[in-house]
Parts: structure tokens; C-alpha cells; sequence
């Protein structure tokens, strides 16, 4: 999703495949809190159905909200670190500050349902995220699932209980009921009038298991296979064993616990062994990569996953193609605990399958289908990250390589969490430049390289890892950390092909930072490179940023010969729009009609294959043309439209880029008193310096404004202007949009 605020869909979570039983209350008081509270905990022991009863809500309230309901499932991430960006790239925030609660401080501002689901095992950083969210947000609320309460200010609780188990009538009894006729097709106990007997074995069941949802469908996906009161007897003299030996955790806890021991002793050898094959995956996953991590043919991994999930030992959502199986965390901690899936040669053959399959998705996300490698790394990204985490700790040279597998997909579509990640990563490896050196001094980029590299880290990965911690800073507008990082990779990479990767980003930051000579440059040794190792993405982008220098010079003649070179052979719709783009950039004042039509078609290209870079630059340039040269009224809503798509990705340097063109829009209009504001937070102190035709065009506007309003009056709105940050700065300029826009349509 390419900015949540941004794409004018309302998101809402998968449904849910089951009927929720014996939660009216729970649904009525907890959607009655949501109405007026913006924080709301709901909290209970394993098993007792919050992620459920949290699924429900989300399907009931989702039209309630402009931006849907946004669900994040925390369970996946063990790292508490890596939870603001995990939540950030969750809600679709692709671009970031220096820090990921950055991003989050744009997500707060949507007007959704944010559900932080299973908290309890990273409490205090869910908390944190819960308190950004809520608190700098004017329309977010914030539904949290947890075994504990997240303890902020401003939250308000409420206790999910197991079901009461009392009288006949009783919600416990309805549920093992229900998911006993769904256990058995045939006539069976339940289906039809029960015998007293039956009667008399589900209540002690239900009992048995304290009312536990889980521990009542796990129990009743038995009762095919035995009659109830046989069930009863065995789930007896199991729990009771148990009991008699295990003394430790709460009894609501042992008895979640006991049941799960229960189930899986009743397994055979190949059900018990897919059981631990599953409990090595961090989240849902496609019966593919379950079938290949087990080495069985997928057919028959898909039947033993299904009898599993008929014994409600593990979980299948349907709504997606091919259907995706999970695991409930209590079941996944007594997998990795009691059946070995945490063993280091399943974890290990878990993060090699991972990164082999990135690997051949990154190659597909370079050719004409690229729509399917961008749709097979984003289902990869959760199972990538925990690799990666696991790597770090036990096998670092292969966290850097699936750090580097992920490179063009994170830089290409600003994807918050990998990014970041390689920031920490290079961070944590003692591969990230010395702070306070200065960027174009070799010297200190290598002063503390005379160690090497980490043991078994190649200087590709290291080189390609570095390029992707270069492309967050660039994002976040700290050009100077990103030509440090790209130069090290630079360095670090020597003749290898991956050096393709960190000479793209010192030929973006020479193009951004007016250093046109160096972006050129660089640009052609970017071509050489990928020459070398028959990569047109690569030469697509040094081809294009040369034209685009050269563009920025002046020079449209050298620029078109640049492009003239582009590889002849079928390429990805992404490199067909920055072709275009490139095209649009040399022609942009000689010929705005063309020139609006090559940037409409490299959006759409962009839009094709869910790639928010291209499309975001595509779009910033083509509001510059009609700013200048289109219909005013359209401009202004182009302009209020990429505006709100930057603002939502929290991409500042692209944003940064948007609203010095709106100068030119507001001096169009002969709106002197935003232009003066604006003015003064573009050019201020704290952002990056405009060259060239930029700076030309803004020293244009502020003499017309001087002139417009006189010198003191101008310099008053400037210094105003001057104090606002860029995201403050599109707010206003938003606001300024929409009074003209009313103005227009009035008459």
C-alpha cells in the first residue's frame, strides 16, 4: 500500500472463519469504549480468545473509520527493537525520519483502528508505539490485545474472561457443541437431541478446561475419533497426571499448556514432525514453503496440514490465494520448546530456505514480472525478518545476506522495517561510518576499516547492506550520513558487482546535494557495473541519473544521448516509468503536454507494481509542470494529493521537494502570504540548501513576494515560516490549498 492516508482504500483485516460465540458482552462494552476512548487494552490468559473476539471487532467497526481498521500482529516479532518499525511498515508508513517512531508520528494522524495484537511478549515497546500512536494523533485509536495490561496513560481495560460454564445454556457448552458437529460431517453426540451421557461428558470437558476457547475446540476436534464420554476419561487422566507433577504458572496457564501437551501426544510421528516443521515459521505462511522446509511434495504437506487444522492445532486463513497456515503463539512456544523447532539446524535450514527464496524473488522483481517478485517478497518480509534476527545471534554472515537480498525491494518501495533493519544491522556488525567524519574525506571513512570485515561477511553483502542503510538516510533528508554510508559501501565492495548498489546512491545524493560533475560520474561507473553482471535495473538507474544531471544542468542533449543507451531487452514496468520519468525531465518546460503525459504513464507504471518511489517522484514532477503551465484548479488538487502521499510516508526529502515547487503554484495564483510562509520553511536553516534551476526558481518568488506584500511584511511571514518543520509546513500549506480550492468553487 502505497501510504495508507493516501491510496483511498479502506483496509480491514481477514475475516474471521469461525462464529464467535458468548462474546456479546465483551463486543458491546468493548466497541462502546472505542467510541470515546483512544487507548483500549484487552487483556486475559493464553488461549481465552482476545485475538479472536479483537478479529470480530474489526470486521464490526471497520466502515466506522475513513482509513479501516489496520491490523499488526506482533506475535512475530521477538526482537522489542524492531517494534516501532515493524508497526510503522505495517501501517504502511514507507518513509522515515532517522528513527521509525518518526513514521509513526504520520500514522497517528490517520483516522483508523490500529489492533496491536499479542503484546504480552514485547509489553513496554507496544506500549510505546500505543503511546505514539495516541498521542500525537488526532484520529487514531489503538485496540490492543495482551496477557498483560500495557500500563500508559490514558489507557483504558477490559478483562476477556474464559466462558462461563454454568447451566446448560452456557456459552462454554454452545462452543464445544458447535465445533463438535464442525468435527464430525456424520450424525453424531450434538448433532441431534444428546444423551445424558454426552451431556454429562461435555460438562465435565468444558470444566476440565476452566471455560478455555482454545482448550475446548482443541478438545472437540477429537470427538470424531472417540466417543465423548471416552474423550472426558482421557482428558482426564492426562490433565491430571500433569497436574500432579507440574506445579508451576498460573492454573488457567498450566491448563492451556496441558491441553496443547495433550493433543500433540495423540499425533502420529508425520503429524507431530509438520507440527515442528511449522513451529520453525514466524508467521502465516503458504503450504509451498511449508512443503519445502519439510521436504515432502506439497500435496501431501497440505493433508497433514489440514488434519492439523481440524484438530485446531494450527490455523488457515482462506481468504488468501493460496490459503496461509499459522500458528496460535502458545501452540508455536510449545512447538519450539517441546518438539525442536527451535533447534539451531532447523533454524538455520529455515533462514537459508528464507533467503534462497528473497534471492529469486529479488531476480523476478527485475524482469517484466515484476508485479509477482514485489507480491512474493512482501509474503517473504515476515519470515525474512526472523531470519534475519536469528542469524544475527547465531550465523551473522547470513543475517547480511538476507539484509542484502532485500535491497532493491526496500529502496524501491521505501519500505520502512527493512530499511531501518540494515541500519541496525551495519550498526551492530561495526560496519557503520564513524559519527562526526567528514563524507568526502576517504580517510575517515576507512580509519577503522583496518580490522576487516566480520568473519565470513562478504564484501558484497557488506557493500550492498551499507546501500540500503544509505537509502534510509536519503528518505529521512540526513543526506550527509547517506553519502557516508554509500562511500564505505563504496569502499568495502572494491571490483565486485555489488558495488552497483552503494554507486547508485552517491550518484542520487551528488544529484541531490547540486554536486552535478560527481552524480554524472558516478552514474556512468553505475552503468559500467551493471553492464558487467547483465543488470538493467542497475543501468536503467545510472542511465537515467546521468540524464537526470545533466537535466539539472542544462545539458537536455547529453541527457537524451544517455537515455538512448538503455538495454534493448524486455524490462520491468518500474524501469519502463523511470524511463519515462527520465524522458518527462528533459522536456519538462519545452514541451509540459508531453511531458505530463510520459509522467502520467510512468505513475501508472509505478501504480502497476505497487512501486510508492517512482510513482511519488513521477507525481512531484508532474504538479511542478502544471504549476507552471497547467489548469490552476487541477494544480492545486494534484498538488494536495502528493502532498498528503509524502506526508503519509513521512518522506521528508521528497516532501521537501513537492512544496518548493508549490511556490511556484502559489506565486501563479498571486498568493503572496503562503508563498512568503512557505517560503521561509524551505529555504530555513534546518533543511537541506535548493541549486541550481530550484534555487534560481525560489530567488525568483521571494523578489515577487517582496514586492508583493513589501520587504518587512515579507520578511515577518518568512521568519513565521522559518519556525515550522516540514511536516508542520504541508499541514499549513494543506490548509492553504483547501481555502483556495473552496474559493475556486465558489465562484
Amino acid at each position: 500500500m502505497a501510504g495508507v492516508a493516501g491510496s483511498g482504500r479502506r483496509r480491514r483485516p481477514r475475516r474471521p472463519v469461525t462464529s464467535l460465540l458468548g462474546r456479546e458482552a465483551d463486543t458491546a462494552a468493548v466497541c462502546d469504549l472505542l467510541a470515546s476512548a483512544r487507548l483500549v487494552t484487552m487483556f486475559g490468559p493464553g488461549g481465552v480468545g482476545k485475538t479472536r473476539l479483537a478479529l470480530y471487532l474489526a470486521d464490526r467497526l471497520a466502515d466506522r473509520f475513513p482509513h479501516g481498521v489496520l491490523m499488526v500482529e506482533l506475535a512475530t516479532v521477538a526482537d522489542p527493537t524492531a517494534v516501532p518499525a515493524f508497526v510503522a511498515d505495517a501501517l504502511g508508513m514507507r518513509g522515515a525520519d532517522g528513527d521509525a517512531g518518526a513514521a509513526l508520528e504520520a500514522a497517528a494522524e490517520l483516522d483508523a483502528l490500529v489492533i496491536l495484537d499479542n503484546c504480552e511478549h514485547v509489553v513496554a515497546a507496544a506500549a510505546a508505539v500505543a503511546s505514539a500512536l495516541v498521542e500525537n494523533g488526532r484520529g487514531v485509536r489503538v485496540l490492543a490485545t495482551s496477557r498483560e495490561l500495557l500500563g500508559v496513560d490514558g489507557e483504558h481495560c477490559w478483562p476477556v474472561r474464559p466462558l462461563r460454564v454454568d447451566g446448560p445454556d452456557a456459552p462454554a457448552h454452545a462452543l464445544f457443541w458447535d465445533r463438535v458437529r464442525a468435527a464430525c460431517p456424520a450424525p453424531v453426540p450434538g448433532a441431534g437431541p444428546a444423551s445424558d451421557g454426552d451431556l454429562e461428558a461435555a460438562d465435565r470437558i468444558v470444566r476440565r478446561l476452566d471455560g478455555l476457547p482454545l482448550g475446548i475446540e482443541m478438545a472437540a476436534a477429537r470427538s470424531g475419533t472417540m466417543s465423548l464420554p471416552e474423550l472426558a476419561d482421557r482428558l482426564e487422566d492426562h490433565l491430571g497426571l500433569l497436574r500432579d507433577v507440574r506445579r508451576v504458572g498460573t492454573p488457567r496457564h498450566r491448563t492451556l499448556a496441558d491441553v496443547v501437551g495433550w493433543s500433540v501426544s495423540l499425533l502420529d510421528a508425520p503429524h507431530r514432525a509438520m507440527l515442528r516443521t511449522m513451529g520453525a515459521f514466524a508467521g502465516p505462511v503458504s503450504p509451498v514453503d511449508v512443503a519445502a522446509l519439510a521436504g515432502l511434495p506439497e500435496p501431501e504437506a497440505l493433508d497433514l496440514l489440514d488434519a492439523l487444522v481440524a484438530r485446531s492445532l494450527v490455523v488457515v486463513d482462506p481468504s488468501r490465494v493460496p490459503a496461509r497456515y499459522s500458528l496460535l503463539e502458545i501452540i508455536r512456544e510449545y512447538a519450539r520448546r517441546q518438539l525442536g523447532a527451535s533447534d539451531a539446524v532447523l533454524r538455520q535450514e529455515h533462514a537459508r530456505y528464507i533467503l534462497a527464496e528473497v534471492r529469486a524473488a529479488d531476480a523476478v522483481l527485475r524482469t517484466p514480472r515484476e508485479a509477482a517478485g514485489h507480491s512474493r517478497i512482501t509474503d517473504l518480509m515476515v519470515e525474512a525478518r526472523a531470519a534475519q534476527t536469528w542469524a544475527l545471534r547465531e550465523d551473522p554472515p547470513l543475517a547480511v545476506e538476507i539484509a542484502a537480498g532485500m535491497h532493491v525491494f526496500a529502496m524501491t518501495r521505501l519500505r520502512v522495517e527493512p530499511l531501518h533493519a540494515a541500519v541496525e544491522l551495519v550498526r551492530s556488525l561495526g560496519l557503520h561510518p564513524p559519527p562526526g567524519g567528514e563524507p568526502h574525506r576517504l580517510a575517515d571513512l576507512v580509519s577503522d576499516l583496518a580490522a576487516g570485515l566480520p568473519p565470513g561477511v562478504t564484501a558484497g553483502a557488506a557493500a550492498t547492506t551499507l546501500a540500503t542503510a544509505a537509502c534510509w538516510y536519503v528518505s529521512a533528508g540526513e543526506l550527509e550520513l547517506a553519502v557516508a554510508c554509500a562511500q564505505r559501501g563504496r569502499l568495502i565492495a572494491g571490483d565486485a558487482p555489488e558495488r552497483r548498489f552503494p554507486l547508485e546512491l552517491l550518484s542520487d545524493t551528488a544529484s541531490y546535494q547540486g554536486r552535478i560533475g560527481e552524480a554524472v560520474d558516478h552514474g556512468w561507473e553505475l552503468v559500467a557495473a551493471a553492464r558487467s553482471c547483465a543488470d538493467p535495473h542497475a543501468e536503467v538507474a545510472g542511465l537515467l541519473n546521468v540524464a537526470i544531471a545533466h537535466a539539472y544542468a542544462g545539458h537536455a542533449e547529453d541527457g537524451r544521448a544517455a537515455l538512448s543507451q538503455a538495454p534493448a531487452g524486455p524490462l520491468a514496468p518500474s524501469e519502463l516509468g523511470w524511463l519515462a520519468y527520465g524522458e518527462a525531465e528533459l522536456i519538462l518546460d519545452r514541451d509540459p503536454d508531453r511531458c505530463l503525459r510520459l509522467l502520467d504513464r510512468a505513475v501508472a507504471l509505478a501504480d502497476s507494481v505497487d512501486n510508492p518511489y517512482l510513482g511519488g517522484v513521477a507525481r512531484v514532477s508532474a504538479v511542478s509542470v502544471r504549476a507552471r503551465c497547467g489548469d490552476p484548479q487541477q494544480a492545486v488538487e494534484a498538488f494536495a494529493q502528493v502532498l498528503r502521499h509524502w506526508r503519509d510516508q513521512y518522506a521528508l526529502t521528497h516532501l521537501l521537494t513537492t512544496l518548493r515547487n508549490l511556490v511556484v503554484l502559489f506565486q501563479r495564483l498571486g498568493r503572496p502570504r503562503p508563498a512568503a510562509r512557505l517560503l521561509g520553511a524551505v529555504t530555513s536553516q534546518a533543511v537541506k540548501p535548493s541549486y541550481g534551476a530550484e534555487a534560481a526558481m525560489l530567488a525568483g518568488a521571494d523578489s515577487w513576494v517582496d514586492d508583493a506584500l513589501g520587504f518587512a511584511a515579507a520578511t515577518a511571514e518568512r521568519a513565521a515560516g522559518a519556525t515550522r518543520t516540514v511536516i508542520a509546513a504541508t499541514e499549513t500549506a494543506l490548509d492553504d490549498l483547501a481555502d483556495i480550492t473552496a474559493e475556486i468553487r465558489g465562484g
